[in-house]
């Protein structure tokens, strides 16, 4: 019952997303790191995509006014496979966040070569005094991020950084809405893009937001195999030219 909760989230999560305020594209804090952020006053969802090594952990955290490890910000911090919803309490590991270390959902974790991509999502208000309150309309926000230099969480070093991001700017995330059949499947489903799309990229993940498998669609309707997957819940994610859809899957 739980699986079927979360994907069900996921899907509502992927393809709800719209209008808000945005970093407008990835802005590097660093070479090799990342974050991409877009707040949407429609679904009052925060979507935060972090880019950096596969073999580190990072943390990045926010606040109105920046600044260091002092207490109170509001921190999100991974180890690659985990994820937890911190506040800094000084000059040690931001513990987490009263033990509500869920305000954060994976929506999808993957590597490519030594290269990390981790997108999560949480509610712009959280209604959680430790959490930072993510605003659709601001014009920046304080951020300060750091980084070890392997996924066991220890002391930073220098690897870590604070700065304001001005460039938060309007977007808007368009749906793409498609079908699947049969569903529940056992070898392969069908998909049945909308009119006019003729090209999409399909990806297949579980329901912890792992990447499963990658398919490339040049027709508006196409099999997709999912033969070699064990019985269970999926979501089937398909982009095309800046639009994004999602539909829950079951294999048999």
């Amino acid at each position: 019952m739980k699986k079927t909760v979360l994907t069900l989230f996921l899907i509502a999560s992927i393809t709800a997303f719209s209008q808000g305020a945005g970093t407008n594209g990835a802005v590097t804090l660093k070479s090799g790191y990342s974050i991409d952020l877009e707040i949407s006053s429609s679904t009052n969802k925060t979507r935060l995509t972090l880019v950096a090594p596969s073999n580190v952990w990072f943390g990045v955290g926010f606040s109105e006014s920046g600044g260091d490890m002092t207490a109170g910000i509001d921190v999100f911090r991974s180890n690659g496979t985990t994820i937890v919803d911190a506040v800094t309490a000084g000059n040690v590991l931001p513990p987490s966040d009263g033990g509500q270390d869920q305000d954060w959902t994976i929506i999808s974790n993957t590597t490519n070569g030594n290269v990390r991509t981790m997108v999560v999502e949480r509610d712009n208000n959280t209604g959680d005094a430790d959490d930072y309150v993510f605003s659709a309309t601001a014009a920046s926000i304080a951020v300060i991020w750091a980084h070890g230099t392997s996924t066991s969480y220890q002391y930073h070093g220098g690897n870590r950084g604070a700065t304001v991001i001005n460039t938060l700017s309007t977007k808007e995330i368009k749906n793409l809405d498609f079908e699947v059949f049969p569903n529940p499947t056992t070898d392969v489903v069908n998909v049945q893009l909308p009119t006019g799309t003729n090209s999409a990229t399909a990806k297949v993940f579980d329901t912890s937001g792992r990447l499963i498998a990658t398919q490339e669609i040049s027709n508006p309707r196409e099999q997709i195999n999912i033969s070699t997957l064990s019985s269970g819940i999926y979501v089937l994610r398909i982009s095309s030219e800046g639009r994004f859809g999602a539909r829950r899957i079951i294999k048999n």
